[in-house]
């Protein structure tokens, strides 16, 4: 009878070591489970921040472009001669100077997605090309400035492109 008396109390000690260690392996795959909670929602955050991001640059291009074509309509020009300068584009509010116009990227939607980016055209440079015998032709630059904003005030791009044409023989442009 002793050895059954002996095997019963080796098997109490193992029950106990059995619970410790289910114990340690719960709180272990609580501790990955957490972590890989942690990690999706910073990706979520990034994707979210990435959407408003390209948002925010495609409504600045949308603008950019509607400046371009602002400025190759030749009826807008002279209204242009006089247009203030951004002093620093890179940092432009859209409101000082006042814009020159916006594209309406909201158009047709039942709700707007974000708001309508506003670009400024700069004052022409001048510059005389063609010294040769003949009439002096002159080409003229504007810069354009678009700024867009995504669905946050946070997402802000500010792009910027020079666009250039031929003006007549006296560089009125």
């Amino acid at each position: 009878m002793k050895p059954f008396l002996h095997l019963h109390q080796r098997n109490d000690f193992q029950r106990g070591t059995v619970l410790v260690i289910a114990l340690i392996l719960l709180l272990v795959l609580t501790i990955l489970g957490v972590s890989g909670m942690r990690g999706t929602t910073m990706e979520e955050r990034m994707a979210g921040n990435m959407r408003d991001q390209s948002l925010g640059f495609q409504a600045a291009e949308s603008a950019l472009r509607a400046g371009e074509a602002h400025v190759r309509n030749a009826a807008n020009r002279p209204a242009l001669r006089f247009a203030a300068k951004i002093a620093s584009p890179e940092t432009w509010d859209g409101a000082t100077p006042a814009p020159t116009g916006t594209a309406n990227i909201n158009a047709g939607l039942a709700v707007a997605h974000a708001a309508n980016p506003v670009f400024h055209v700069g004052p022409a440079t001048v510059v005389r090309v063609g010294v040769a015998a003949g009439e002096p032709k002159y080409y003229c630059t504007h810069p354009v400035t678009a700024r867009g904003v995504g669905l946050t005030a946070d997402a802000v791009t500010v792009l910027q492109s020079t666009i250039g044409f031929y003006e007549s023989a006296d560089g009125d442009c």
